[in-house]
């Protein structure tokens, strides 16, 4: 079967965790490798201690600070996270793309992922996004 790398990149708390665990149990069952690049590796070990896959921390977001307004849409949440900062999201894409190249994926599972998802289309691997409808447009 083939090698699956699930990616978080954005938010905090368990929610994306938890959403891409029934998941990850299943790719596992029907005979995948797995991996999952997360945003917070150590809960991500807590969340998925049972389970035989490789946690990869993602890559950071290293844009300067700056201040915005609370978030009400999704390129508003994009901006709070560093996409205002060329540099730095160039950056992270870069980032990506040598962890692709690394892990050497067949598919590609974004859950709130948006550069991975980038990096993803440049790189032509298949893709897919779960999420809310605020993580995916």
């Amino acid at each position: 079967m083939g090698h699956v790398l699930c990616c978080w990149e954005l938010g905090a708390g368990y929610g994306h965790l938890y959403r891409l665990l029934p998941i990850i149990s299943e790719l596992l069952r029907i005979g995948h490798h797995v991996s999952l690049v997360s945003k917070d590796a150590e809960r991500a070990r807590l969340v998925f201690d049972t389970l035989d896959i490789e946690i990869i921390s993602a890559p950071d977001i290293t844009s300067p600070p700056k201040s915005f307004s609370l978030s009400q849409n999704y390129s508003q949440n994009l901006l709070r996270n560093g996409y205002w900062h060329l540099p730095s999201l160039h950056q992270r894409l870069v980032d990506w793309l040598a962890l692709f190249a690394v892990c050497q994926p067949d598919f590609i599972l974004a859950e709130h992922a948006p550069t991975a998802l980038l990096a993803a289309k440049l790189t032509k691997l298949s893709r897919g996004v779960i999420g809310t409808g605020f993580t995916v447009p």
